[in-house]
């Protein structure tokens, strides 16, 4: 069962993409955390499932196409340990965005779309 909230398109077999634009539904942007849930009923995200294709694609759905660049090693799985850095290591999380020559709206671009995919 799909609880992705992402318009008809659905994640319930993987990273769905449909006609009508955007990764994640024609109007529902980063709205809504992109999940699905397993047979035992536990909330699963689905960008940690994603590609590297993927990622570059969400960052430039985020307005941060000029740092796919310094993703480009990054899949979901990865994705998602960068978000645990940011919840467990924030100081850390931070200096490396900033080593990376991020500019502070492009980190706060950044945080705010990481939190919406609720990895």
């Amino acid at each position: 069962m799909s609880t992705s909230g992402f318009g008809s398109s659905g994640f319930g077999s993987g990273f769905g993409r449909n006609t009508s634009g955007g990764l994640f539904g024609s109007n529902r942007g980063f709205d809504k955390p992109a999940t699905s849930t397993t047979g035992s009923g536990f909330a699963v995200s689905v960008a940690a499932s994603w590609s590297r294709d993927d990622v570059s694609k969400w960052l430039s759905e985020s307005g941060l196409q000029h740092t796919s660049d310094m993703f480009a090693e990054f899949d979901g799985e990865l994705l998602q340990q960068f978000d645990e850095m940011l919840k467990t290591a924030p100081q850390f999380f931070y200096t490396k965005l900033e080593e990376m020559h991020f500019s502070l709206v492009d980190i706060l671009k950044f945080t705010r779309a990481l939190k919406k995919l609720n990895l």
